[in-house]
């Protein structure tokens, strides 16, 4: 039997924690170059072993949490979701199933960086931060704020996580 690689690492991933991942592809890199950031990545823990996100490789989707442990990193709410808010989150993890990536934005993100051009998204696709920040928004916790601009270090940063240890 195939042994799970984070058997020893579960008891600290509860649904709704938010994993914050340095990924090690050519995208992850650049995106990780760009943004001055460690991390490239974000998904939001539905169940032990599972998470919703959405990658370029992927649309939004639940699947396994696959990340090896010294890749990720996992913060928390501060204040823990309501039941009413849990269901709110659910409800929009089921609607926002099959998304697709929004690669638009992270072009455009990239130009801004560079060029202060104005960021430019589609309204029917998301990556992978916004996918998170919405589901979290979507029962009223505010991640970021007023910014416009955003990068998965700016989501680690919000006032409204820690960092687990």
């Amino acid at each position: 039997m195939k042994k799970f690689k984070h058997v020893d690492e579960m008891d600290k991933v509860l649904p709704y924690d938010i994993i914050l991942v340095r990924g090690t592809s050519i995208i992850s890199y650049g995106i990780k170059y760009f943004t001055k950031s460690p991390y490239s990545h974000v998904a939001l823990v539905v169940s032990p072993f599972m998470t919703f996100e959405t990658d370029y490789k992927f649309p939004s989707t639940i699947r396994n949490l696959s990340y090896n442990k010294r890749n990720y990193e996992i913060y928390r709410l501060k204040e823990p979701l309501t039941n009413k808010q849990k269901q709110q989150v659910n409800d929009y993890i089921y609607n926002h199933v099959n998304d697709k990536y929004d690669w638009r934005l992270i072009f455009s993100r990239m130009f801004h960086i560079l060029f202060k051009t104005p960021i430019v998204q589609n309204r029917k696709r998301l990556n992978c931060d916004e996918l998170i920040v919405n589901a979290l928004k979507s029962a009223n916790v505010d991640l970021i704020g007023n910014r416009t601009f955003y990068t998965p270090e700016i989501v680690a940063e919000s006032k409204k996580l820690y960092k687990v240890n």
